[in-house]
């Protein structure tokens, strides 16, 4: 067995930072956008309970809960409309 400058066969470990630098590049080809912020601790513990309860990521499930509301609101505005 070699030890010398060879390096055929070996592993290059890459960083936390630059796995998380090519992720978000990732992301954004994909035409993902980010979103970071804070929400309240109950509204917390309510999106954990989600989490668990429909065995969903947290991205998930705040896509499914804003494109559930936007279609609601959507179909609202059409029938309002509608009436007019």
């Amino acid at each position: 067995m070699e030890h010398g400058n060879n390096t055929t066969g070996l592993f290059i470990m890459k960083t936390n930072a630059e796995n998380q630098k090519k992720y978000r590049e990732n992301q954004l080809n994909k035409g993902s956008k980010r979103l970071d912020t804070y929400i309240d601790a109950e509204n917390s513990k309510q999106l954990e309970y989600l989490v668990k309860e429909m065995g969903l990521s947290k991205r998930a499930i705040i896509e499914i809960l804003i494109s559930t509301e936007f279609t609601r609101l959507k179909c609202y505005n059409l029938a309002k409309t509608k009436k007019l």
